[in-house]
């Protein structure tokens, strides 16, 4: 692993901010481990996981040496912010954000893994 300063890293914000493009960007050049709230938060078709076992795995994971977490969340959202190095909020316009929702909507990303199995784009 390269030598960085930053080893835990939180990213959160409005839908459609990029957060999770930026989350795969950047863990490919820093070579941290990613994790999508949304691939933990839902078994499968947006079918919730229970709450507890949610906050079991996220628990699991900052705990860990070194992560990058891209997701919302709110209600963990202290849980992840208390063991994060840095923590990133991405506040686009809603304009921005509609606006990329809609082109993931048409046009989805089939390389993207973000989300849990048979999950549709939004």
């Amino acid at each position: 692993m390269k030598s960085i300063i930053f080893k835990r890293i939180m990213i959160f914000g409005r839908p459609g901010s990029g957060k999770s493009t930026f989350a795969t960007w950047l863990s490919g050049v820093l070579g941290l481990p990613l994790h999508h709230l949304d691939k933990h938060f839902y078994i499968s078709n947006w079918v919730e996981r229970d709450y507890n076992e949610f906050l079991q795995i996220q628990k699991n994971i900052v705990e860990s040496e070194c992560w990058i977490v891209d997701g919302n969340s709110t209600r963990s959202l202290e849980m992840r912010w208390a063991n994060a190095d840095l923590v990133l909020y991405f506040n686009f316009s809603k304009f921005i954000c509609y606006l990329r929702i809609f082109k993931r909507f048409f046009n989805p990303n089939k390389s993207f893994d973000d989300r849990a199995p048979y999950s549709p784009t939004l």
